[in-house]
């Protein structure tokens, strides 16, 4: 059974709501400082306690900026950390291009075999297609191309 909303329905709803003043309250609240402001928990806050019983002496970390690339950096700024504190270096910094220069020649080569893979499966066995092209009976009947048999 469905039961349209009316303008009555949403009317009595408004009203409803309206007749509280605890409901114009928390609607001032959250038009004021918006919904995550309104809604912290402030009991929560309080016992969060950001306080560390170990303490890491960290040098410069290498800003990522928009890169995409935080794993990247995370990992070379734990190494560097690791190779200041072992050789006595100051402000040593590794590559980040070095390394992306590997990461993307890993993943063209990825690609690269993956299509020259493709490339020598049979792409139209048992009478269907690869999977992204329409049946080869439509494909044949529609006149788009002349397919294999």
């Amino acid at each position: 059974m469905t039961k349209e909303i009316s303008a009555k329905m949403i009317g009595k709803y408004s009203e409803s709501i309206q007749e509280k003043t605890v409901n114009q309250v928390i609607q001032n609240a959250v038009m004021k400082n918006g919904i995550n402001a309104a809604t912290e928990n402030n009991h929560a806050v309080v016992a969060m306690n950001p306080v560390f019983s170990e303490e890491i002496k960290t040098g410069k970390v290498a800003n990522q900026k928009k890169s995409g690339r935080c794993w990247m950096f995370a990992a070379l700024n734990t190494f560097r950390h690791k190779m200041n504190t072992l050789f006595n270096l100051k402000d040593f910094e590794l590559s980040q291009n070095y390394t992306n220069f590997w990461d993307k020649l890993e993943k063209s080569n990825y690609f690269l075999e993956s299509v020259l893979k493709k490339r020598r499966m049979n792409l139209w066995t048992a009478g269907s297609s690869p999977g992204f092209w329409p049946p080869r009976s439509k494909m044949a009947d529609s006149g788009i191309c002349s397919c294999p048999s």
